[in-house]
């Protein structure tokens, strides 16, 4: 049985609407979007539309800093090293200097925010469930599988200047371009996509520099399977803000027909029963 957006209840009322089966219609084609970090953005994002029918590994690891390129190493090895308790420890981390956070011991710049796999053994048990339903997508040869990732402007080691974040938008293209040849090598007979994002400040994005580089990049891409995209950063305490970002990354998702308009209407199915039920009867009475 697939899991089904937030918000729908599954009562037989609902099995027997016209919501129901539209929707179970388009379920069965439906392209697999899979997360692979920097951070938790992307998985909030597909929850917030209902496009996260299933939790993977990298949805919820704080990653911005090594960020795809670790990746790449981990699918490349089979997730080897990260599936017993030995490999998990607390060390120091820059981003949180006051205390040792919990990290993948072959990957220590990955950090574990949200869950404690080494002290809590179903935490480490569903960890692994979500690596054995990441390789299992992988092997399957008819589900079209799109890969998203982020990674921040302002996220890693170095000093905040002008120069290291132009560095990181750079790193962005190479990283993606080598995780595409990768997977290109590992599942030969597999079509992926890989939407990979810079999360930037939006004046850094409309104007200056940083927006020149981007254009200057994007340019010189010669992968059809990869495509760059700006994003502006999350807002932590904002809530207007936070609805401007989640929009803007509605339009990225619609910009690659990743969400459609049944998606929408069913984040929130009780305001919008009567409006997709007339949409289904005009398009039921033009076939």
């Amino acid at each position: 049985m697939p899991e089904y957006p937030l918000g729908i209840q599954m009562n037989n009322a609902f099995r027997s609407s016209t919501l129901f089966a539209v929707y179970a219609t388009k379920l069965s084609m439906k392209e697999t979007i899979i997360s692979l970090g920097g951070g938790c953005d992307i998985a909030t994002i597909l929850d917030t539309y209902g496009l996260r029918s299933q939790s993977l590994p990298f949805d919820w690891l704080w990653n911005l800093d090594t960020g795809l390129s670790d990746v790449t190493k981990i699918i490349a090895s089979d997730f080897s090293g990260l599936r017993d308790r030995d490999s998990y420890a607390y060390t120091s981390h820059y981003k949180w200097q006051e205390a040792d956070s919990l990290v993948f011991r072959d990957y220590p710049r990955i950090a574990h925010i949200h869950t404690n796999p080494l002290k809590n053994d179903y935490q480490r048990e569903t960890y692994n469930r979500r690596i054995n339903k990441f390789i299992q997508l992988m092997e399957d040869d008819l589900a079209p599988i799109t890969f998203m990732y982020y990674r921040l402007h302002h996220e890693g080691v170095e000093a905040q200047s002008n120069d290291i974040i132009q560095q990181r938008l750079a790193h962005l293209f190479e990283e993606s371009n080598q995780f595409m040849a990768m997977m290109d090598a590992k599942y030969p007979n597999r079509n992926f996509k890989l939407i990979s994002l810079f999360e930037a400040l939006e004046e850094g994005v409309t104007e200056g520099l940083l927006h020149n580089q981007f254009n200057e990049l994007v340019a010189k891409q010669t992968r059809s399977d990869i495509y760059f995209e700006f994003i502006t950063p999350r807002p932590e305490t904002d809530d207007q803000l936070r609805k401007k970002w989640s929009k803007n990354w509605l339009a990225i998702l619609q910009k690659y027909k990743l969400i459609s308009w049944q998606d929408q209407l069913l984040v929130r199915p009780r305001k919008i029963r009567k409006k997709l039920r007339r949409h289904y009867l005009k398009y039921s009475q033009k076939r």
